[in-house]
């Protein structure tokens, strides 16, 4: 029987694992039968399916984290962190399939039984609680765990990457190269999706900026823009819109869609800054192939920097910047064909589609044309090829500037340039240069200090949980890239300038185009941040060894992880103080429509003791869009919209008006909305 089934092992190959391994994912991990037969309660591997007499409700693991996060004081905050940590081995065993590495079926064989390990939390959870607990997919996982440890393939495409000297002398032509064997570089392009890559990008994606997506809520622009979404405008008058006529119709379609639940608009900003990010290597590995550089590890290190950065938190926290990253795909889109319109001419017809539909909804990309001369002269040493891309962008400003002829429409007015006080709008913010580049130099340490006070504002059980899998995932990101370097040839000597100067003139021209805004957001740097990104690669290609890179990188990630994971807490708070708020708003709504004035104090509602930080996406349009949602005329009601700390002073006074204010009494912050259970936070 044992030599059965050892025959059995040996005609398995890496290709059936990947396959079998699905398995892992679709079977039920355990079954729990509420007491007397009331409910039942499924658990998958990413998911958890409950139904009662009363309810029905499908759980994502990570609602199943946050809830570990929030109910420290009780033994469930252990089991569901040990769950999530299951479920990240299942997901390294997968990605360990898709590895030319010695001995991949083994190692993924460990991690499989070391997550079924794991995974016996969501049945020990529901022991003693007034039902049975089954664990019934637990003995299938194990099976395929075991079998995957003691597979010993004979075949080529699972050896354990020994070869012998005549194998290694005179390989067969047209064979396939062993486990562990050297890969090839391959030229720009032919490599198509490789899932060794994209899988852990868009699960670091998750873990950077999407590790408390269930508990996310509404906050500052999307009370006007998600929940709000234009109310009195339709879809066709938003096609007339001059300023950004892309981004209003496609938040006016999610909203139509997704209706007012903030989870399935930070579910699919997940999917669409995932794409980005997929963009983002796929762009740099083009960019660096065109200096013969064709190792992808060395772009998947950008998409990886890229990721981590802790200062574009807005792509991320907001529900109404879907559009935003929508169009900054299309960017890296328009940007990726417009360098392989060398080779296929018709690629610079979808490079000019994809800038101006990108233009038309979100137009920090003006810069690209200017960018793309640049290149062209660095590369082509011509700029015939670029200048189609001017059509588009006059016919922008002319669209912009008389607001369709007169017969447009402005949803946001407040930041509208016309042609009368364009001149003017130029001239007086050209005097922000300086400011805003102080104020993008202290952005860092800002955030840095933010993330601290989320972190302190943690419990220590999930900050533990959260720095566990932090070092799980660097540790991760890190064996990539050894292992891939250690697969490459030597780096050859490269000419890197054409691609420097390439970059830095995208960094001088996306800070410029900032600096004429006015301020500095987090949105607008992705072209800044995925340049920089670019350029520090080749400079630690330059001065550094592959491994060196690679080790002094996980102490990077694994700070960095946990600076953003910081910051996104309170970004959390921030969505369940508004939260609380529009609860305020609503029962309040008949005493607000007797006052002509709603004063609000924004100070007096932060958490964070001695500054407002945890209540600063509560703006005065987002509150008069919750006061429109309670059905109060605005017109007849004016807010007077205060902050003050200990370095402000009130801006407006009240004085002896007649007025209704919210504050601490009537605005519940003892509570966070998390998986629709309350928990005190003061």
């Amino acid at each position: 029987m044992i030599n059965i089934l050892s025959a059995i092992i040996k005609k398995l190959n890496i290709t059936t694992f990947r396959y079998l391994y699905l398995v892992v994912f679709a079977i039920p991990v355990n079954y729990f039968i509420i007491s007397g037969h009331s409910g039942i309660i499924i658990q998958w591997v990413f998911f958890r399916y409950q139904l009662t007499a009363t309810s029905e409700s499908v759980i994502p693991i990570t609602t199943s984290l946050s809830r570990g996060f929030l109910y420290v004081s009780h033994e469930a905050a252990i089991f569901e962190s040990l769950i999530f940590l299951g479920c990240l081995c299942f997901v390294i065993s997968w990605i360990l399939l898709f590895y030319r590495t010695s001995e991949p079926v083994k190692k993924a064989g460990l991690f499989t039984i070391a997550g079924a390990i794991l995974t016996t939390s969501a049945y020990i959870m529901f022991l003693g609680s007034g039902g049975t607990s089954i664990p019934v997919g637990m003995p299938f996982i194990l099976v395929i765990g075991s079998l995957m440890y003691w597979h010993t393939p004979d075949s080529p495409d699972i050896s354990t990457g020994k070869k012998t000297e005549t194998e290694s002398e005179n390989p067969p032509t047209g064979s396939i190269p062993a486990e562990g064997a050297p890969v090839a570089p391959e030229p720009p392009g032919s490599a198509g999706i490789r899932p060794e890559y994209y899988f852990p990008l868009v699960f670091l994606n998750l873990v950077t900026n999407f590790i408390f997506l269930p508990s996310y809520g509404f906050v500052s622009d999307d009370w006007s823009q998600c929940f709000h979404a234009f109310r009195g405008i339709s879809l066709p008058e938003l096609i007339f819109e001059s300023h950004r006529p892309g981004f209003y119709i496609i938040l006016k379609g999610l909203s139509m869609i997704f209706g007012t639940e903030p989870i399935w608009f930070f579910l699919f900003n997940f999917i669409v800054s995932s794409i980005l990010l997929l963009m983002v290597f796929i762009t740099a590995r083009l960019l660096l192939a065109k200096i013969h550089l064709f190792s992808e590890s060395y772009a998947f290190l950008v998409a990886v920097l890229f990721c981590i950065l802790f200062n574009k938190g807005e792509l991320y926290a907001f529900g109404s910047v879907i559009p935003d990253n929508i169009a900054f795909a299309l960017y890296l889109v328009s940007l990726y064909f417009y360098i392989q319109s060398d080779k296929k001419p018709f690629f610079i017809f979808l490079s000019l589609f994809s800038f101006t539909v990108a233009l038309f909804t979100y137009e920090v990309g003006i810069i690209l044309p200017f960018f793309y001369c640049i290149y062209s002269l660095c590369t082509e040493k011509t700029i015939r090829k670029p200048l189609a891309f001017f059509i588009p962008l006059v016919v922008y400003c002319v669209v912009r500037l008389t607001n369709w002829g007169g017969y447009g429409i402005v949803v946001n007015p407040g930041n509208d340039i016309t042609l009368v006080n364009f001149i003017p709008s130029v001239t007086a913010n050209i005097v922000y240069l300086k400011f805003n580049l102080a104020i993008f130099m202290n952005t860092f340490p800002e955030y840095f200090m933010d993330s601290i006070t989320g972190l302190e504002r943690l419990p220590s059980l999930p900050v533990t949980a959260l720095l566990i899998i932090d070092i799980v995932v660097a540790a991760l990101i890190v064996w990539i890239l050894t292992r891939y370097s250690r697969e490459d040839p030597e780096t050859p000597e490269f000419d890197g300038t054409p691609l420097i100067l390439v970059g830095l003139a995208g960094i001088i021209l996306s800070f410029l185009l900032i600096s004429l805004n006015g301020f500095i957001a987090g949105r607008y740097l992705v072209f800044i941040d995925f340049f920089v990104c670019l350029l520090g690669v080749l400079i630690l290609i330059k001065c550094a060894g592959k491994r060196s890179i690679a080790y002094g990188l996980f102490f990077i990630i694994v700070f960095c992880l946990l600076i953003n994971q910081g910051l996104y807490f309170n970004w959390v708070v921030s969505g369940n103080i508004q939260q609380s708020f529009h609860e305020a708003v609503q029962k309040n709504s008949e005493k607000i429509s007797q006052y002509e004035f709603v004063y609000v104090n924004i100070t007096d509602l932060g958490v964070v003791k001695g500054n407002y930080l945890n209540a600063r996406g509560l703006h005065s349009w987002s509150i008069i869009a919750m006061m429109q949602d309670a059905g109060i005329d605005t017109s007849d009601t004016t807010l007077i919209y205060n902050v003050e700390d200990e370095n402000e002073k009130p801006v407006e006074t009240i004085e002896n008006r007649s007025y209704f204010e919210f504050n601490r009494s009537n605005v519940d912050l003892t509570r966070m909305y998390y998986a629709g259970v309350s928990r005190s936070v003061a």
